[in-house]
């Protein structure tokens, strides 16, 4: 006996092609989806969005309400959005929001109704697990971890926050002065100690930034350098989370240290790319604000005459030190489990605070293992 295929039915009031403005929301009409077994949503956008869907059982007559949200997601320009969701009231609503500050977004939505149900689903993947829930079991042939380095899972990813340093001072590991943290978005700047870091320049010509934007969104942006020329991005970020070259001349790496400071303020340092790294390697690391970064442990190896890691935690302005760790002369290898969750719009770094005489010799490495997931749904 062959199994019925879905039957699918475009649902009108829940599709639509809208321009939205910057840094505004769209809303459906609340539209009855009872007579269906699953409806699905497939929205593209040519900005970020983000999407929110809203189950209830009487409908609502304006702007959805908080209380109804059964599920949120971020979805990056120019990417399909594709989801199905099984009825949990008579009612389903749709809201996008452009995310972008600065330029209107065109986005278009398809949702449809099947009347036959194809998969099922008693929970999403990323919502917290209820115990008498029903379960199947299942053997699984992938390792989860081997998959997330492979960067096969969707929305999640591993981070490695990696900080280097052969300098015995005060500093963030690896970035050779203090981090400094803006309380509000502010426009960034980027210089190099080299004119070979520029175009046509031996060192590097083109650097990639993931940074964080006044959203909390963590951001891609490529710099066409211009050597010891300081020069104004023309965007804003509250922090930034890596450096790398992208694009170099016949040395092959980048020739001086590259900077991305703010405000024009050369002190106000938020990452660097050292000489002849290609890669930043500073420890310091913003949570996306729809993220968390779940932390497993922290490897630290090396030497020195005596000086103090401190890991830190920073929320809301507020620094929480999670381990310090002292090295002293001795060739050692630190491994130490956190298993510690860091919230999104929160930072994690590490400090260096020499208790010896500075300019003394070391090097010490760091890598804080995590992996980033999205936010605990509360639904």
């Amino acid at each position: 006996m062959s199994s019925a295929s879905p039957i699918t039915q475009i649902i009108p009031s829940l599709t639509c092609k809208k321009n939205i403005p910057s840094s505004s929301s769209i809303h459906t009409a609340s539209v009855q989806v009872a007579e269906f077994a699953l409806f699905s949503v497939a929205v593209k956008a040519r900005t970020d969005i983000t999407i929110s869907v809203f189950q209830q059982h009487k409908r609502s007559g304006g702007s959805p309400a908080t209380a109804d949200l059964v599920y949120q997601q971020a979805v990056s320009a120019n990417s399909t959005f594709y989801k199905r969701f099984t009825i949990k009231g008579n009612f389903a609503q749709i809201q996008i929001t452009n995310n972008d500050a600065v330029n209107e977004s065109r986005v278009v939505m398809t949702t449809c109704g099947l009347s036959v149900p194809n998969f099922e689903a008693q929970t999403f993947l990323n919502s917290e697990i209820d115990i008498n829930a029903n379960c199947a079991l299942s053997r699984n042939a992938n390792d989860f971890n081997l998959d997330l380095v492979r960067g096969i899972h969707q929305d999640f990813k591993k981070i490695n926050i990696l900080g280097i340093t052969d300098k015995h001072q005060q500093e963030t590991v690896g970035l050779d002065a203090m981090s400094y943290f803006p309380a509000a978005p502010e426009t960034l700047y980027v210089v190099s100690t080299s004119n070979d870091d520029g175009i046509g320049g031996v060192g590097a010509r083109d650097v990639i930034m993931e940074y964080v934007d006044g959203n909390g969104v963590e951001q891609t942006y490529t710099i066409i350098l211009q050597g010891t020329q300081a020069l104004d991005l023309g965007i804003t970020g509250v922090a930034v989370n890596s450096i790398k070259v992208s694009n170099a001349g016949g040395q092959a790496a980048n020739q001086g240290t590259i900077t991305i400071y703010t405000n024009n303020n050369a002190s106000q340092i938020l990452g660097r790319l050292l000489p002849q790294q290609n890669v930043s390697r500073f420890a310091r690391y913003r949570v996306p604000t729809l993220n968390h970064l779940v932390v497993n442990d922290i490897n630290i190896s090396g030497f020195s005459v005596g000086t103090n890691l401190e890991i830190i935690e920073r929320a809301a302005g507020i620094d929480y030190i999670i381990g310090t760790f002292q090295i002293n002369t001795a060739n050692q290898q630190i491994v130490y489990r956190l298993d510690t969750k860091v919230n999104g719009g929160s930072e994690l770094y590490v400090r260096q605070s020499p208790i010896s005489s500075t300019g003394a010799t070391s090097l010490i490495n760091i890598n804080i293992n995590g992996m980033l997931c999205p936010a605990v749904n509360n639904f």
